[in-house]
């Protein structure tokens, strides 16, 4: 599903005239609403290995849509700002998102169930208790949840 989503969202992206790739779209995201973001901030903020946020941040770069400029408050520190054609794509970008949330509403009407609620609750769940715990406890803990959800 998420491969499937990935490749018609590039694709979208495509149609709409977007330089940047799929994968960068959180990055350019977070950038467009918070300014004098360091990679650094950008990797903890979006939950990614310091590595890829650096790779998302270069590939930005070399598209020339961020711009990397001194921290005024700490010369040491470098910070990222959308350039004028970043700026452009951003809204491009805020479009695209718009669109996709009205497709996605028509489609969990389709199929009768909100699958982003589904999926952060299945993410809350493994939070809350890990894969490796789960098989741990074995099947019997399952059959219980199971149980109690059917009975809600």
């Amino acid at each position: 599903m998420v491969d499937l989503i990935v490749d018609q969202g590039e694709a979208l992206l495509r149609s709409r005239g977007a330089t940047f790739r799929s994968t960068t779209a959180s990055t350019m995201l977070l950038i467009s609403e918070r300014s004098g973001l360091s990679t650094a901030d950008i990797a903890r903020e979006l939950r990614q290995p310091h590595q890829l946020a650096t790779q998302r941040v270069e590939a930005l770069l070399e598209l020339g849509l961020v711009e990397r400029n001194s921290d005024p408050r700490d010369g040491r520190r470098s910070v990222l700002a959308l350039s004028p054609k970043g700026r452009t794509e951003a809204q491009l970008l805020a479009d695209v998102l718009r669109d996709a949330d009205n497709a996605f509403r028509e489609l969990y009407t389709e199929i009768g169930t909100d699958l982003s609620e589904v999926v952060f609750a299945a993410m809350e769940e493994l939070l809350r208790c890990p894969l490796e715990e789960r098989i741990a406890k074995g099947p019997a803990s399952s059959n219980r949840r199971k149980a109690k959800r059917a009975k809600q």
